[in-house]
This record gives structure tokens, C-alpha cells and sequence, in this order.
């Protein structure tokens, strides 16, 4: 930058524009040309140098030094999936930030998974299972009864209404008024549905 700026010096001034054309060239703001050009001017001001020190005057060894994620992952992996199940506790468990947490997530090193409660069969139900197969086989030719004279119904209910909803309202519009007797009381409807193989 202080090479580019020299070059374009007329009798110790530089020209009006420079800075913004510094700034095009090396793809940074006028004031850290302005800021690096006042170093060098005040270097060679104190040191009687041909050329000013423009030398960074951050420290060796300074700044964020980062965090090794596979280790992280690897301190992750040791607690508990019972315990994963807030990032701040994570972050408090491996004690790093939250936002160290975060960025894991963002970068697809963690994935988030919802877990759901599965049904249990318990041995009644497995024997029930059973039975009912063992049923549908013909004694004579041991095959597995093409069930064409059987009748699947299944019902479902569905409520009319929920308790909370979430509108978008434009200012002074009103919200729409809903009332129900009680929570309890919200009517359903249910649906019946039979399904057969057509004769």
C-alpha cells in the first residue's frame, strides 16, 4: 500500500483520490490506507527512516486460537445422551460457551433429533400377534388366507377447535373473539372407515 501511494506522490503530496483508489485496489476501507500511511509518515518523522515502520502492531501469538472440534466432540460423546438435551448444559458440561455449541450446529458437526416415546408390546400383546396369524393359516394347504371376506374398520376423531392459535394482525384490527364453554368442551368429529378387497 505504501509503495502504491509513493509511487503516486507529486513533490511529497499525494494527490486528491488516492485513498479511494488504494482502497479499490487492495479491497479495504480509505481509513486503514489513511491509518497505515499516518504510520509510516510518523515512523520516519521519529526514526529519521527513509521508510517508516508499517509493521502490524498486534502481538505475536494473539487472537481467538479456536477450539479443536473433534476433541470437543469426543467430550460431547462422553456425557450422557440422557444430558444432551439442552445446549447450555452441554456447554456447562464441556465447559466451553454456548455459542461454541451453536457453531457446531451450524456447521453440521451436532445434529438435533426429536425423540418420541414409542409403544411397548408387552408379552400378552406378542402372543395376541401370533394367535391372530396363526388363525388366517388354511389346516389343508398350510397357506395364509387371502382375507377376502374380512372387513377392516378403523375410527378417527378430530377436534374442531385447538385451545391456542397464532394470528398475524395488521395495527387496529381486532383479534377474533372465540369462546368455549370450557376447554373440555370442545366438540369433535369422527370419521369410520371400512376397507375391504372388492368382491
Amino acid at each position: 500500500m505504501v509503495e502504491f501511494l509513493l509511487k503516486t506522490t507529486q513533490e511529497d503530496k499525494i494527490p486528491y483520490g488516492t485513498f479511494a483508489q488504494a482502497a479499490d485496489k487492495f479491497q479495504c476501507s480509505r481509513w486503514t490506507i489513511t491509518r497505515i500511511w499516518q504510520r509510516y509518515q510518523d515512523g520516519k518523522a521519529r526514526h529519521s527512516l527513509l521508510g517508516g515502520d508499517v509493521s502490524s502492531k498486534i502481538k505475536k501469538n494473539s487472537g481467538r486460537k479456536g477450539y479443536n472440534y473433534e476433541e470437543l466432540l469426543e467430550r460431547i460423546k462422553s456425557i450422557p445422551a440422557s444430558k444432551r438435551q439442552k445446549m447450555r448444559k452441554i456447554a456447562m458440561k464441556i465447559q466451553v460457551s454456548l455459542s461454541v455449541i451453536q457453531r457446531l450446529l451450524k456447521k453440521n458437526k451436532l445434529r438435533r433429533h426429536s425423540n418420541a416415546i414409542k409403544p411397548l408390546l408387552t408379552p400378552a400383546n406378542r402372543l395376541a400377534r401370533v394367535k391372530f396369524a396363526a388363525a388366517r393359516v388354511d389346516d389343508e394347504t398350510l397357506r395364509f388366507d387371502p382375507m377376502y371376506d374380512v372387513v377392516h374398520i378403523d375410527e378417527k376423531w378430530f377436534y374442531e377447535d385447538v385451545d391456542k392459535k397464532t394470528y398475524y394482525l395488521v395495527p387496529g384490527e381486532e383479534p377474533p373473539k372465540r369462546r368455549r364453554k370450557s376447554k373440555r368442551y370442545i366438540g369433535k368429529t369422527m370419521f369410520l372407515s371400512a376397507v375391504a378387497r372388492p368382491r
